[in-house]
């Protein structure tokens, strides 16, 4: 058997067939919303749907780079898309981090043409920013009213902006005065609810279908329902029911990608405590994500899995001495995971100020598709843009 010599590749010949196949990549994607970060695309390939199966929920941990996360869609869907983008905010949008990550990503883009003069990227940045409309609301009445505007401004279809409210004080109107408890948080869930309900009818009507892609982004959603899920749960499982159902509806009828951003509660290990009613306490529900030291739980977790794709963002240790410190695994109790050490280790504290993270995304629930089950590792980098984790 003869020995032939491996010719060797030329890296310009290399670069250049990663670019194609990126582009070519891209150019299959194109009707799909992406990251433009490698390994978040991989989990989420072919990408968020518009339209049919355009519902995407987002469970997150606090500190799991999140806010970057929406960034990298929001700023992907304007540099790629000609669709307008809708934020319903209920925690302060940052828009000038928004800003500074359009100017991060556009900086990365060539300038093709040296005959042109150079490029403005501040202009660049203003001109996308035309396209993002901001909505801020403050409850679930808000919320509703705002999703009816989104909803007449696909359709070309002027709307006042206190129908939702006169609609509130006319089932106020119905109620005795006798019955002051109306201002309880009960009764104004009823009322919200009784308007969401009358959202829902009126956009049952046939309209038609837009050929423009649209993003909506509704960031947060746990700061608008977790007090009326801490009063009322079946109100607040009636309302999400019914956002649900409008958020499918819009997406469908105006070739929208929705992504919901909601917060995932963190159940920490902590000492046990005796006594008599800890014995009949029932034990926390299992975290839905793969590692088994992820405790985040999403808040509405049966809600959230209604959506056509479900994503759990949380973080992990990056390493095993990261593990350690996090976990409490003492340089004795190895475990494996090495040779223990002689020397006295630093205090607990020192070690979690230490610790360096790592920012996950799981595939929890895919009505359409088989990505439940992919996640991808992610970190922001200096300039705040989404890069791949590892």
């Amino acid at each position: 058997m003869s020995e032939q010599a491996v010719e060797p590749l030329l890296a310009s010949a290399i670069w250049q067939a990663r670019q194609t196949s990126d582009a070519s990549r891209d150019g299959q994607n194109a009707d799909r919303l992406s990251t433009s970060c490698r390994s978040i695309d991989d989990v989420i390939l072919p990408g968020l749907s518009y339209g049919e199966g355009g519902l995407c929920a987002l469970s997150h941990e606090s500190d799991a780079g999140v806010q970057e996360l929406l960034f990298a869609f929001l700023a992907s869907h304007l540099m790629r898309t000609s669709g307008d983008v809708t934020v319903i905010d209920s925690r302060g949008f940052d828009l000038s981090g928004l800003y500074s990550y359009i100017i991060a990503k556009l900086s990365l883009q060539p300038h093709v043409n040296p005959n042109l003069p150079p490029r403005n990227l501040n202009t660049e940045a203003k001109s996308l920013l035309e396209r993002v409309r901001i909505m801020r609301v403050f409850d679930v009445e808000g919320l509703f009213e705002a999703l009816s505007e989104v909803r007449s401004t696909f359709h070309g279809i002027h709307v006042d902006g206190n129908t939702g409210s006169d609609t509130i004080a006319g089932l106020r109107s119905t109620i005795p005065d006798s019955q002051m408890a109306i201002d309880a948080p009960e009764n104004d869930d009823l009322l919200a609810e009784r308007a969401a309900a009358k959202h829902v009818v009126a956009e049952e009507a046939p309209i038609s279908l837009s050929t423009t892609p649209h993003l909506l982004i509704l960031d947060e959603l746990s700061s608008l329902l977790m007090p009326i899920q801490r009063t009322d749960p079946t109100h607040a499982s009636a309302l999400l029911s019914t956002l649900m159902r409008s958020l499918r509806h819009l997406a469908q009828a105006n070739n929208t990608a929705c992504i919901i951003a909601s917060s995932a509660q963190s159940a920490r290990a902590s000492s046990p405590k005796r006594g008599p009613l800890e014995r009949n306490s029932a034990p926390p529900p299992p975290s839905p994500s793969i590692f088994a030291s992820c405790t985040a739980r999403p808040s509405f977790a049966k809600a959230m899995d209604a959506a056509d794709v479900h994503l759990l963002v949380h973080r992990l240790p990056k390493t095993v001495e990261d593990a350690r410190a996090v976990y409490g695994v003492s340089a004795s109790d190895t475990h494996g995971f090495g040779e223990a050490e002689s020397s006295v280790p630093p205090s607990k504290e020192k070690r979690r100020r230490d610790v360096k993270w790592v920012n996950c995304v799981e595939v929890l629930r895919d009505r359409h598709g088989g990505r439940k089950g992919r996640f991808a590792f992610f970190a922001v980098d200096r300039r705040g843009l989404v890069t791949d984790g590892l």
